[in-house]
């Protein structure tokens, strides 16, 4: 049996959340100080899948997971990702708890390999994350083949986060902060992060 024991310890800080609520200005704002996974969906959609079918998610479960362990691999100490593979149960059309099993399941074999995922749920109030959508889909209009002009769909996906923000670590609601205050809230959570890794 292999033993993981002496793997270099990882900590991955997962910006999770529903569709506008800030992940990506937050990543983007700290590339230029933390190592950054900012991968865009869209661009792995290579076969134009529906994104609400199980099946459209594998790809991007394989390039999340690569790139974490290469992370792990070329020893780096914390890394931040817009999004993970727990995201992808908020968006599949059936099938969540099944595919929450298994990302779940997936997020113990990391632990047990020192790479420690930490969930920091970035959300507003659904009326704000609407209108931001919306003002998106203006200049974005790519965007409404991943459902996005759908509001029951964009509802469904908050919902989910909302009923799950039990299973997140930590939590920042943008709904009436700014930009910067966002950022620095996302930094303090970091340096935390890093601190207890530490230990």
């Amino acid at each position: 049996m292999f033993s993981d024991n002496n793997k270099n310890k990882l900590t991955v800080v997962s910006f999770i959340g529903p569709t506008g609520a800030g992940k990506t200005k937050i990543i983007t704002a700290l590339s230029t100080k933390y190592e950054t996974e900012a991968s865009n969906y869209m661009e792995l959609d290579e076969y134009q899948l529906d994104n609400k079918l199980i099946t459209s998610k594998w790809f991007y479960f394989e390039y999340w997971f690569r790139k974490v362990l290469s992370a792990q691999k070329n020893d780096y100490k914390i890394i931040l990702t817009d999004r993970c593979p727990y995201d992808t149960c908020a968006y599949v059309d059936s099938g969540r708890n099944e595919l929450s099993s298994i990302v779940n399941s997936s997020f113990k074999e990391l632990n047990d390999r020192n790479i420690t995922i930490k969930k920091v749920l970035i959300t507003a109030n659904f009326d704000v994350l609407q209108e931001r959508i919306n003002k998106r889909l203006l200049t974005d209009q790519v965007r409404i083949k991943y459902h996005e002009d759908d509001v029951s769909y964009n509802k469904r996906a908050y919902e989910f986060y909302m009923d799950h923000k039990f299973l997140c670590d930590y939590v920042i609601d943008t709904s009436n902060i700014s930009k910067l205050q966002m950022i620095d809230e996302a930094k303090k959570i970091i340096e935390l992060c890093q601190a207890n890794s530490e230990i």
